[in-house]
């Protein structure tokens, strides 16, 4: 049954032990890499080239290439934080109504259209936020025990040859059952 006005989370798993929240990115961020990019546009290491080139081919002559790789990063991954955030209320919000104290929180995210963003990019900005504290040095989102990133968008291939999906795991170590989230 499901209590009077409780929020119903997207999953419950393993007889309710996890509690799952599924996000998927839809907003196009190559603006925000461009606005980065055309910062440095007048400088004399930018490359004159047509068509697209990869950030890492344009910035290959700068100096400060890391910086600007961080800045951009930083930039792609700043509406993450909204989504966490949501996240985690859902998360509490569906423990308090369901009086599941124990259950642990995983957040599901899904990039199956935003190309910028890559695997590498996302687990970099979620592990970030999965390191913030609050105002009082408080873990900022305890609710939520591990995240688990797919994305369909940017296909490995195996030493064998196949192709795989890119699926990364991003533990909270700050939320007790870290642990049992992430085995699972």
């Amino acid at each position: 049954f499901w209590p009077e006005a409780a929020e119903k989370p997207d999953f419950f798993f393993y007889d309710r032990q996890f509690i799952a929240e599924m996000k998927s990115l839809k907003q196009d961020m190559r603006t925000k890499a461009d606005n980065v990019m055309n910062k440095h546009i007048d400088r004399p290491e930018y490359p004159l080239f047509f068509g697209e080139w990869g950030i890492d081919k344009v910035l290959r002559s700068f100096p400060d290439r890391d910086q600007i790789r961080n800045e951009i990063g930083n930039q792609l991954t700043s509406g993450l934080e909204s989504v966490v955030k949501k996240a985690n209320r859902q998360i509490r919000k569906a423990k308090n109504s369901f009086g599941l104290g124990k259950s642990h929180g995983i957040l599901i995210v899904l990039n199956d259209t935003v190309e910028i963003l890559s695997p590498e990019v996302l687990a970099f900005g979620l592990n970030r936020l999965m390191l913030k504290k609050d105002s009082n040095g408080d873990q900022r989102f305890s609710e939520i025990s591990a995240v688990l990133l797919l994305t369909d968008l940017h296909v490995i291939r195996a030493p064998s040859g196949s192709e795989a999906i890119p699926t990364i795991t991003i533990t909270n170590v700050y939320v007790d059952g870290h642990e049992e989230a992430t085995q699972y």
